[in-house]
């Protein structure tokens, strides 16, 4: 049964002048019989005020987009955020909204000074030709939204593209995960509580949302993430053993759906079981020291690993 009613839908509204126009044929020295019609609209683009300056209230819509997404999935350009979620998020999302309003207030304050003195650095065919006042004007149409509405009905099929648009998104980011703590580098043999922050963050959000729906496709996802963060260390670094178990439970967990997702999981926790209790948890995809004929022998057990798990995820 879904829990429609325990969550919001939030829209992120935002108009930010990028400042950019149409590069003409004369902006390069070029005159109308050089060029054809056609081709002018190829030239690109330039700038006609620092986008520096600019960038950052851009930064400021992606913090707001990477808050949100934490809390909640993306639908098509809104976020469906358990009511909780959004709630304890309220304050933050205000204040990088107040935090926008006082870059636009100080970026449109300094434009007499600041304009001249960057459209001078500008050679002179490339100069912009607005004025202050329509800089001004181009800056007062700027904003930054957050809107929510509280969601009482939502049917069944809507509740299902969410759990499936949480599964891909989950497999997305641990996809993100190996790459960015192993890299080409799959036999990494240590790690620091930095490799784990972001499977926390991702555990933390799979159980939020899990509570919108009743679905046998969480259970195995947010159960294996509680079962492998309770046997890693919680602080201090992590050795060789520790860094297999990540390392091949990131490589389930980036399966694209939800049905080679569980099977992958279901065959990492049964592996990982009996390479425990049969005492060959240390090795792995881990170099061990020994003789050249006991690493040509984990050389082979790595390769049979992975390839049973390209099987599991259907590669």
């Amino acid at each position: 049964m879904s829990k429609v009613g325990e969550a919001y839908v939030v829209t992120l509204a935002s108009h930010i002048w990028d400042a950019r126009v149409k590069l003409l044929a004369e902006d390069i020295g070029l005159r109308s019989e050089d060029i054809p019609v056609r081709a002018v609209a190829g030239l690109g683009s330039k700038y006609t005020y620092d986008r520096k300056v600019l960038s950052v209230l851009s930064s400021k819509r992606s913090m707001l987009h990477r808050m949100l997404r934490n809390i909640g999935v993306n639908l098509g350009g809104a976020f469906v955020v358990p009511a909780d979620g959004y709630d304890g998020a309220k304050a933050k999302i205000q204040d990088v909204i107040c935090e926008f309003e006082h870059e636009l207030a100080k970026i449109s304050s300094a434009v007499p000074t600041a304009y001249p003195a960057w459209r001078n650095e500008i050679p002179a065919q490339f100069r912009p030709d607005l004025t202050e006042g329509e800089i001004i004007q181009e800056l007062s149409g700027c904003y930054l939204r957050v809107n929510a509405f509280h969601v009482m009905e939502v049917a069944d099929r809507e509740i299902s593209r969410i759990a499936e648009k949480l599964v891909e998104e989950v497999a997305a980011d641990a996809a993100e995960m190996l790459r960015s703590s192993f890299g080409r580098k799959p036999g990494r043999d240590e790690g620091t509580q930095r490799v784990l922050n972001p499977l926390r963050r991702l555990r933390d959000k799979v159980r939020s949302m899990s509570t919108l729906v009743d679905s046998v496709i969480w259970e195995p996802i947010v159960e294996a993430m509680d079962d492998l963060l309770a046997e890693l260390p919680k602080a201090g670094p992590l050795d060789a053993a520790h860094m297999r178990r990540l390392y091949s439970f990131l490589i389930a967990l980036s399966g694209v759906d939800s049905g080679r997702v569980q099977l992958a999981l279901s065959k990492w926790g049964a592996e990982e079981s009996e390479a425990i209790s049969s005492g060959s948890g240390d090795g792995g995809f881990f170099r061990t020291s020994g003789s050249p004929a006991a690493e040509e022998e984990q050389t082979l057990q790595e390769e049979q690993t992975l390839a049973e798990l390209a099987n599991a995820l259907g590669f």
